[in-house]
């Protein structure tokens, strides 16, 4: 599992996942620190898509993540 806190002066982060072979993304889950929902986990998600790393397609508009417990994300 990979985990990423955000502090009051981030503003946002990339993360860039690449495989090594053609994939069907159906939907992103993220799962926030309980603690954190309220105060530093992020306030919106935007997924991006490629199929060679540049330039990417938005999947769907960002999405307000506010007291979520499990974002998920549908393609």
């Amino acid at each position: 599992p990979w985990s990423y806190k955000f502090t009051a002066d981030t503003p946002w982060i990339d993360l860039n996942i690449q495989l090594p072979c053609a994939v069907l993304v159906k939907e992103v889950q993220i799962h926030p620190y309980l603690n954190t929902l309220n105060t530093a986990g992020p306030s919106h998600i935007s997924v991006e898509l490629s199929h060679d790393g540049l330039p990417t397609i938005p999947a769907r508009n960002p999405i307000i993540t506010s007291g979520l417990t499990v974002i998920k994300v549908q393609t």
